[in-house]
């Protein structure tokens, strides 16, 4: 698949909530104020997502000939673009921000128990550790 196909196979994946998400740009390079953990990002001054294509999950994504059920890494390309797009909408709070993104999860399949949801809920634990925030 292209990226541009995998952008549309997520948003397909997201159905109805796709129509209003912010702009969304495929970028190649992580730019240097971005996290080196970070798959998508957001600048407050753009209101629009940066989804990266050089991460684990995109890669993946572009590699499957087309999105079924058991292709992870949709579910999580799915789930990321939720958690920047409750930035663009809400602001800097990475609490809210993730909880969006493991609702997404569990409403396309990888509720809590599967591996993905374990993985983004060890990433918010870490971050609002980090941050201060009681987890």
């Amino acid at each position: 698949m292209s990226p541009t196909e995998v952008l549309v196979s997520v948003l397909a994946l997201l159905g109805g909530e796709a129509k209003y998400l912010p702009p969304i740009d495929l970028v190649d390079i992580r730019p240097a104020y971005a996290s080196e953990a970070a798959e998508a990002f957001t600048r407050a001054e753009s209101n629009r997502i940066s989804l990266l294509t050089c991460t684990a999950a995109f890669r993946a994504a572009v590699r499957m000939d087309r999105w079924n059920a058991d292709a992870w890494p949709f579910i999580k390309l799915a789930s990321i673009i939720t958690h920047e797009a409750w930035h663009v909408r809400h602001g800097p709070d990475e609490r809210g921000a993730y909880e969006a993104q493991l609702f997404t999860l569990s409403r396309l399949g990888a509720g809590p128990g599967s591996r993905l949801h374990r993985g983004v809920r060890y990433s918010m634990l870490t971050v609002l550790k980090v941050k201060g925030s009681d987890p």
